[in-house]
């Protein structure tokens, strides 16, 4: 919670938009799975989850 507070505390960085969700611990395996996380959590960051299966694929290559 403290790096939250200086996020939120800081005046050029409480100008980003924060995102938060309950922490949740589980292996996501495939394309189909990434893909539906992926749009979950997009619909609230206004990203697609196809964009974040893209970003992840980059990351590897």
């Amino acid at each position: 919670m403290r790096g939250l507070n200086m996020i939120q505390n800081d005046p050029e960085l409480s100008r980003l938009r924060l995102i938060q969700a309950p922490l949740v611990d589980v292996e996501i395996r495939g394309v189909p799975a990434l893909k539906f996380m992926g749009d979950m959590v997009g619909d609230e960051a206004s990203i697609s989850g196809d964009s974040i299966i893209r970003s992840v694929v980059a990351s590897f290559v």
